[in-house]
């Protein structure tokens, strides 16, 4: 199944309705974020995951499972950052009406003002 079909699942699955999406870091392939308590081989590439998510409609989001204790190098802190990151960037350019940031990025954590409060 491509990215294609999945993003038309997504719709089907979600239609107009609003949604709210919890991403496990572990749908990543462990090559791609290994630090999580189950890695599964053959898992998306980060790519992937961006291109599915680019292509569905959520109103909120959150990343789990990952697991500081596993992540050589901060790769997986790095990939869950990048996929918040993307998904707010495509939601409104990363900017309140103000102007002011609504995520910031550092290579220790995500900080992120919640969508829906």
């Amino acid at each position: 199944m491509g990215v294609a079909a999945v993003v038309d699942r997504i719709r089907a699955v979600v239609g107009e309705t609003r949604a709210y999406l919890s991403f496990d870091i572990d749908t990543l392939d462990p090559a791609y974020a290994p630090g999580t308590g189950t890695p599964e081989v053959g898992g998306l590439a980060t790519w992937q995951a961006q291109a599915v998510l680019r292509g569905a409609h959520f109103v909120g989001m959150d990343v789990v499972e990952v697991a500081p204790a596993y992540d050589h190098a901060e790769i997986t802190a790095l990939a869950a950052a990048t996929v918040v990151w993307s998904i707010w960037r495509w939601w409104g350019g990363g900017r309140e009406p103000d102007g002011r940031v609504m995520v910031r990025v550092d290579s220790r954590r995500v900080h992120r003002r919640s969508f829906l409060s």
